[in-house]
């Protein structure tokens, strides 16, 4: 069915030009086109949505039942190309960024695509030797429960200690490292470290402390992800009911009967599930009734303006009700202020995280946060 995929394709590609033009399968599923007598780049523009409108009339053969989707990259010869393999490249790298655009369409080549495609091969030079080298520390970030005030757990959020550029933020190079398919390594890192130190706190006077993990969409989706829990809790000796682990609602939404089937399986660890980021993507109850999860975890965009936007007020307060009517605990993200602390503890809001009560930490001063809070609150309850 491939091999009469291409034909087609080769076809409906000779059918959209001249006799002067060349079209040759390039290698795989790719085709190369030269186009001779091209006015200006609108002309090739032209010809590409032609070429999109044809390709995309084929379906696969028998009864697959499924479109194609194409991707074009347009390269614009000029005197500055001194071999051919230049002109080729370039071509290649604007049809991949059309493919990183969804597909479907078509990317013309400009110097800042080359200059983003060196930039990204150095930055998968960089992270191949992190992963390496281990070039990460693990930050904590504590979530308390709004009642007691007591932290219940924290979240383990990863850090790069770039040898050149410091200490970088998950978001300048987890998307990074998703697209160089790293992201798996530096993932098993996180888990492990978060659940060897999760074991210490334990042994420090900390025992029903919790810590929650980021699973990224591509760590969600390995096949051996369930397998890799298991061993790692076997290997720090954590409960799993001390590991929590936290997927995105767009994420778990992506396929869910296999959502359903992981998260299922990753109960049976006894491992919790916290949905994240919820509120920014398009869950229906029908189906957050069918996931085995724990707890919410509002989308800090809603918390950051919930006093100044009638509508991220009217959404925190829904996601809590509806979550309280569905047993499931709901964690406030992004608490800054003392305004925003007092709206979600007026709705009854089961946990809270944010800078109001402690930035991300590394271990050692999360161990001294853990003490002095516990002493205040030892405190609070001692008689006056």
């Amino acid at each position: 069915m491939g091999d009469q995929l291409l034909i087609g394709m080769a076809r409906r590609l000779q059918l959209c030009l001249r006799e002067e033009d060349t079209v040759s399968r390039f290698g795989g599923d790719e085709f190369a086109v030269m186009v001779n007598e091209v006015k200006d780049v609108k002309d090739a523009i032209h010809l590409a949505e032609r070429f999109l409108a044809r390709l995309k009339e084929i379906t696969m053969p028998s009864s697959v039942g499924k479109t194609t989707s194409v991707s074009i990259g347009i390269v614009m010869f000029n005197d500055k190309y001194k071999i051919t393999q230049d002109i080729l490249r370039d071509a290649d790298t604007a049809m991949v960024h059309a493919k990183a655009r969804g597909g479907g369409c078509y990317q013309v080549f400009d110097t800042t695509l080359h200059t983003n495609a060196i930039a990204l091969l150095l930055l998968e030079t960089d992270i191949k030797r992190a992963v390496a080298n281990q070039e990460w520390q693990i930050y904590y970030q504590p979530i308390l429960s709004m009642a007691s005030g007591e932290t219940q757990g924290v979240e383990a959020l990863v850090r790069w200690i770039h040898p050149r550029r410091g200490l970088l933020l998950p978001e300048e190079f987890i998307r990074d490292a998703e697209d160089v398919e790293l992201i798996l390594p530096i993932g098993e890192f996180v888990l492990r470290t978060a659940c060897l130190q999760a074991k210490a706190w334990h042994a420090a006077g900390f025992p029903e402390l919790w810590v929650s993990v980021n699973l990224s969409l591509r760590q969600f989706q390995d096949s051996n992800l369930v397998q890799k829990i298991s061993q790692i809790l076997a290997e720090t000796g954590l409960p799993g009911k001390r590991l929590r682990l936290e997927v995105t609602e767009t994420g778990a939404m992506q396929d869910l009967a296999y959502s359903v089937e992981v998260l299922k399986e990753i109960e049976k660890l006894g491992v919790d599930v916290l949905l994240d980021g919820f509120g920014n993507g398009f869950s229906s109850l029908s189906y957050l009734k069918r996931f085995p999860i724990k707890a919410l975890k509002i989308d800090q965009s809603f918390i950051q303006d919930i006093m100044v936007n009638k509508s991220s007020a009217a959404i925190t307060t829904a996601i809590i009700t509806m979550a309280r009517s569905l047993n499931l605990d709901v964690i406030a993200v992004g608490v800054e202020n003392n305004e925003q602390n007092r709206f979600l503890k007026e709705l009854f809001c089961d946990n809270v995280q944010g800078f109001l009560f402690c930035r991300p930490l590394p271990a050692n001063d999360v161990t001294g946060f853990l003490q002095q809070h516990l002493v205040k609150l030892k405190d609070k309850l001692l008689p006056s």
